[in-house]
C-alpha cells in the first residue's frame, strides 16, 4: 500500500544528546492528502537495532498522551521512512553507519537456526589472578596500600590542616592566635 503523503519541510537536528537508544536525525512537517491533514514535527530517527524510524511528534495533552501515534512497522510508516530517508539524503543529511545486524533480525536469525557456533579455546585457573595465588596478590595489594598510607601528611592538628590545605603559614599564625 502506498500513501501520497508529502514532505512539506525538513529540519536537519543537531543537538543529539546521546542519552536516548536512537538519534534523531531530522523534524520533517508532512500532508497527508487522503486525511487533508498536516502534520509538524515528524522525526527521522536511527538506532542500531532498530535502523531507520520515521516517528510521530512527541507533543503530548495535558493527560500525557501522544497527540498522534502510529505502527512504527506499518505500511504508513515504512512509506514516510522511505520519502524522509531520500529527502534527507538529497539534502546532503549524513546517514550513521548502519549496524551489522539490528537486533529484530538477528532474533529473527536465532528463531530460524541461523547463527553460527564458535569455540575458543581457553583455559582456567581457578583461584588465581593473572596467574598469581589470590592470597599473594591481596597481600600485594595491602602492602602498597600500606606504603601509599606512610606517605601520606598527617592533619590532626591544625598546623597540619592547614598545611595540607595549602594555607601560607603567616595566615595559620593569625588563625592560631584568633583561636580558629
Amino acid at each position: 500500500m502506498t500513501f501520497n503523503t508529502e514532505i512539506r519541510g525538513m529540519t536537519f537536528f543537531q543537538n543529539d544528546d546521546g542519552k536516548r537508544a536512537f538519534t534523531k536525525l531530522a523534524y520533517a512537517d508532512i500532508y497527508v492528502p487522503e486525511l487533508h491533514t498536516n502534520i509538524k514535527g515528524v522525526v527521522l530517527s536511527w538506532s542500531a537495532d532498530r535502523g531507520y524510524v520515521a516517528m510521530a511528534p512527541f507533543a503530548t495533552v495535558q493527560g500525557g498522551q501522544p497527540v498522534i501515534q502510529w505502527l512504527h512497522k506499518g505500511a504508513f510508516a515504512t512509506d514516510l521512512k522511505e520519502k524522509l530517508l531520500d529527502m534527507y539524503e538529497r539534502m546532503g543529511g549524513k546517514l550513521p553507519a548502519p549496524a551489522k545486524k539490528t537486533r529484530v533480525e538477528a532474533i529473527a536469525d536465532a528463531k530460524a537456526g541461523k547463527i553460527e557456533r564458535r569455540v575458543f579455546p581457553a583455559t582456567f585457573k581457578i583461584g588465581t589472578a593473572n596467574g598469581q595465588p589470590i592470597d599473594e596478590v591481596i597481600a600485594e595489594a595491602e602492602c602498597e596500600i600500606a606504603r601509599m598510607n606512610e606517605h601520606l601528611d598527617p592533619v590532626d592538628d591544625a598546623a597540619g590542616l592547614h598545611a595540607f590545605l595549602g594555607v601560607s603559614p603567616a595566615v595559620s599564625e593569625t588563625m592560631d592566635q584568633a583561636g580558629l
